[in-house]
């Protein structure tokens, strides 16, 4: 979970090694709620660009600025210099996801998370158990409820992958039995020196 982390502008998204990109990158806008916490006042940062999606995260870039405030008629007024570049959620911090139909508003969806504690963002607050980091999002075309119920279904399977990991029962080796331990050599035969070669059968041993 990450906020800022990423250029405005960016071409694609950001993924690791490993991580699938599962959808294109939707037109939307995007506005990150931060409640007030021990680290400072409640804030509110908004800008507009893309939204992908990965098996492992929801990854919002901020478009490239145009060096001039516009208005946009489904995000709104959009500013030239914009506070927020991006946002990273990881499925693991997502705490709940609602989409709203309001009346006089386009529709939108709110997603909750909170910290990511193994990977940090110095640029979000820590906060408590009951304090949510909130990003609303409208996305063009008509996609906002197709993008969130593909949140959804992804979430679900990434919680069944963990699930299946966590399950997985220890490897055992097989048994391999222990080969019979080979015989004592012949012990020599009274009066002969040490190192002699065997005796012959039938005859004396040689002295």
């Amino acid at each position: 979970m990450s906020a800022n982390t990423v250029p405005a502008g960016s071409n694609g998204a950001p993924i690791h090694r490993g991580e699938h990109l599962l959808t294109p990158g939707y037109a939307s806008s995007c506005e990150l709620r931060v409640p007030a916490t021990m680290e400072g006042p409640k804030r509110s940062d908004r800008s507009v660009g893309a939204v992908w999606l990965t098996d492992q995260r929801v990854i919002y870039v901020t478009r490239k600025p145009t060096g001039q405030e516009t208005n946009d008629g489904l995000f709104g007024t959009i500013d030239d210099h914009p506070t927020l570049t991006s946002v990273i959620i990881p499925y693991a911090t997502i705490r709940n996801i609602e989409f709203k139909l309001p009346l006089f508003a386009p529709n939108h969806m709110n997603i909750h998370f909170g910290r990511d504690h193994d990977h940090l963002c110095p640029n979000l607050p820590e906060t408590g158990s009951e304090q949510d980091l909130v990003v609303k999002m409208v996305v063009g075309n008509g996609l906002g409820h197709n993008l969130y119920k593909r949140i959804e279904k992804e979430r679900a399977a990434w919680k069944q992958r963990q699930r299946d990991e966590d399950f997985l029962p220890e490897y055992t080796p097989a048994y391999v039995p222990t080969p019979p331990a080979s015989p004592p050599p012949p012990a020599d035969a009274p009066g002969t020196p040490p190192g002699s070669p065997p005796a012959r059968s039938g005859m004396p041993p040689l002295i």
